[in-house]
Parts: structure tokens; C-alpha cells; sequence
């Protein structure tokens, strides 16, 4: 089956999981890569050959230690605007690259463009974690709203992370390459450098002693580094901490202002007793104390809170992917999820273009109601030679179209 992986380009905790999930999946199928152009680089130096096409990708403003909200919405409203343009011009890519399914980390892109052509999506991520782990606090309501957005319609689901979820987080192989050991040095991890100058500020005029090693930074060995570290300073995203968590590395987290994840990852993280939380306004004060606490963190042997893991979830994931490729060539596939549900004729039409027929049923089995006729070129196992009708998902819709009837229309139509 050719499937086609994205990912969302904002920092490199997604790029790091395609980086897991990429190589299994091509093991057993055809994978072709759709990234933004932020985490290119990063995922050519991983990948031997990588190559991909490039999408576009929503990002955050920050100015310091905290989302400027305000710019991160000037910023992204010309690609917001033109958010269905971009959808029919990848569903055109997907349809001339014979893309049969999409897996997507957070990419909404990608998942409206295959919705569009009635193509299976799964979706996995950490940040959708935020609807699960909801709060009193009205912003986690938000933020739990705007995931639904991000992660786009989706067949099958699973969030990845070291608290509240089925799946632990995912680790390259290469993070366990050098012997774990407790150096002097300390790693900074920031990809942002209005984030990053003003903490090295801090730690050049406090504590000029220390043994600071910057990333990223392409000419060093981050493995190596984090491996043989004494301690890592970094952002809260989900990525970095479980890393840290899983080489038993004590972690200083700054969770950004504004990015309810990060809150989230930070105070699961000092529930574990493994690490603390801060920002740049209290860093005088929290991180003596982290310094003060390093060796009672690092030799930190309590069982972590009820539902944490940081064993690898890899594996389980991969089985699930697969599973649910493979279940794709013998059953009908399911209806789509997400914050706009699927129009209810997009799974025959999920049929009709799998398995090869040529006519959609002659009605609604749920309703009676009879169907637009709609012919098809078939594709999948019946007829691998042909490709998907692009206008598969507006053309469908209900005869007399009641409240539900034209969901097709607006995003996902084409």
C-alpha cells in the first residue's frame, strides 16, 4: 500500500516521531514523506535519502518565554485563509502520487486533503492530549478546541505520551546508542533563539561555571551529549522531557507562556519527581533550587504516578498502524472523526473507490434515502492501475440534502 506520513513543523518533537515511525512503516509499505519546510533539514539529516514534498505548517509567535498570541494569528491567518486552496492543491499530489492512506503527527493539512478523497487517516500526536486532561481552567477548554482543529479529521487515533494514554512515548533507536553516564555538562535544548539568548544570558552572568552544550546544533552529537549530561534545560514540549525521563536525566522545563501543552507537560513532569518547572521572571530563584536537587532527582527510584509510562511505545504503535493498513484491504473503512465529523457518504464512497465498484448503493442503509449516482474509476486491491476520483467527495451527497446533507462542502470539499 503506498501511504503518504506528514507532520506538523512546529519545533522537532513531531519530526522526531516521524523519524521513529517512518523507516517501520516503510518496511512493510510504500511511504512517501509531506513535511513543512521548518523540519526538512532535520529529517535529511536522520533519514539517509529522505525526500519529500513540501507542505505548509502553522506556527507559533513568541516573543521570550511565551506565544504572542496576537502575532501568531497575523501570522498564520494568509495560510488560514487560504486553507481550502491548500487542501484541493494536496489532494491533487495525493491523488497524482496514488496515495492509498495518510498517518499524520498533528498535520492538519494532510489529513483534510485525504478526508477530501475519502482516503483513511490515522492520526497520532501528544498535543491532542490537552481534550483528555481537561481543567476548571477556561484555557484548557480552548486549547482542547484548537487541537481538534490541528489534528483534523481522522479514521483511527492515538495519542502518544508519559501520562494519560494507551501508548508511551516514542524513542529513535539512536537515543540509546551511547552508555548512559553523568557528565558535568548541562543541555540546553531550544530551537527558538528569541527563547534561547535570553536563558544562556542568564547562565553566563549566574553561573558562568557551568559546562554549557547549545542545541540544536549540527555539528554536535545530541545523543552523545544527552546520554553522558549531568542535567537538561529545555522547553516543555513532550518530546524533549520523555527523552530526559527515559535516560534518567534530571530536566529543568520551560513551559511557554500561552502554550497550554507545555503547562500540562511541565506539571505531569514534577509529578513524577523527576524534574522541575519554571520561567524566565523566577529562574533567580528555581534554579539554585534545581541545582540544589540534581542528585535527589537523579537517583529518583519512587514508582511514578498512577498511568505514567516512559517505557517505548513504539512498537504498540507500529502494530496498530499496521493493523489498521492491513484491515484496510479486507473491510469497509470506518467513518471519520474530528472537530467537522464526515459527511455520511464519504464511507460508501471509501468503499466504492476500495474495492472497486463502479455505482454507489442504491441507498442510505441507515436512512432509505436514495443516493446521487456517481460513477467511479475503481482503485485499490481491484483495480491498483487506477487512481481515486479527485471530485469523489464534493460530487456525494445526499438526494435532497437535509442539515446534514452537504458536509462536504467548505474545508474538505474540493
Amino acid at each position: 500500500m503506498r501511504v503518504a506520513c506528514s507532520c506538523a513543523g512546529e519545533g522537532l518533537g513531531h519530526a522526531a516521531r516521524l523519524v521513529v515511525m517512518g523507516p517501520r512503516l516503510a518496511a512493510h509499505h510504500e511511504v512517501r514523506y509531506y513535511v513543512p519546510q521548518t523540519v526538512r533539514p532535520f529529517l535529511e539529516r536522520k533519514l539517509p535519502g529522505f525526500s519529500c514534498r513540501i507542505i505548509p505548517g502553522l506556527t507559533f509567535a513568541k516573543r521570550r518565554d511565551r506565544v504572542d498570541l496576537a502575532r501568531t494569528v497575523l501570522e498564520n491567518l494568509p495560510l488560514l485563509f487560504r486553507f481550502p486552496l491548500i487542501v484541493r492543491r494536496l489532494a491533487r499530489w495525493l491523488k497524482r502520487d496514488g496515495i492509498q492512506a495518510v498517518i499524520s503527527d498533528f498535520d492538519p493539512f494532510l489529513a483534510w486533503a485525504g478526508w477530501s478523497l475519502g482516503l483513511p487517516v490515522f492520526q497520532y500526536n501528544h498535543p491532542g492530549i490537552v481534550s483528555d486532561c481537561m481543567t476548571w481552567e477556561p484555557v484548557s477548554w480552548a486549547h482542547a478546541l484548537a487541537a481538534k482543529f490541528l489534528e483534523g479529521p481522522w479514521t483511527k487515533r492515538a495519542h502518544i505520551s508519559f501520562y494519560q494514554s494507551t501508548i508511551g512515548p516514542l524513542y529513535r533507536a539512536s537515543l540509546f546508542r551511547h552508555p548512559v553516564s553523568q557528565g558535568q555538562h548541562f543541555v540546553v535544548n531550544l530551537t527558538k533563539e528569541s527563547y534561547r539568548r535570553p536563558l544562556l544570558s542568564y547562565l553566563q552572568l549566574n553561573h558562568p561555571e557551568l559546562d554549557i552544550r547549545v542545541f540544536p546544533d549540527p555539528a554536535s552529537d545530541f545523543e552523545q551529549s544527552l546520554a553522558s549530561c549531568q542535567a537538561v534545560i529545555s522547553s516543555a514540549g513532550h518530546q524533549m522531557i520523555a527523552e530526559s525521563l527515559a535516560l534518567g536525566k534530571p530536566i529543568l522545563a520551560l513551559p511557554q507562556r500561552g502554550q497550554w501543552e507545555q503547562v500540562l507537560n511541565a506539571r505531569r513532569l514534577e509529578a513524577t519527581g523527576r524534574g522541575m518547572a519554571s520561567c524566565f521572571r523566577d529562574l533567580g530563584r528555581d534554579f539554585p533550587r534545581f541545582l540544589a536537587r540534581l542528585d535527589a532527582m537523579a537517583a529518583a527510584d519512587t514508582p511514578l504516578p498512577a498511568g505514567y509510562r516512559i517505557n517505548d511505545g513504539t512498537q504498540r504503535l507500529t502494530d496498530r498502524i499496521l493493523a489498521f493498513l492491513d484491515g484496510l484491504t479486507k473491510a469497509t473503512p470506518e467513518p471519520h472523526h474530528g472537530l467537522m465529523p464526515m459527511h455520511q457518504g464519504v464511507p460508501h464512497v471509501a468503499f466504492v473507490s476500495s474495492f472497486g465498484q463502479t455505482s454507489l448503493p442504491p441507498a442510505d442503509p441507515e436512512t432509505g434515502k436514495p443516493w446521487v449516482s456517481c460513477p467511479v474509476k475503481p482503485t485499490g486491491p481491484a483495480a491498483p492501475d487506477h487512481q481515486r476520483h479527485l471530485a469523489l467527495a464534493s460530487l456525494v451527497h445526499r438526494a435532497g440534502a437535509g442539515p446534514h446533507g452537504n458536509r462536504s462542502a467548505g474545508m474538505g470539499a474540493v
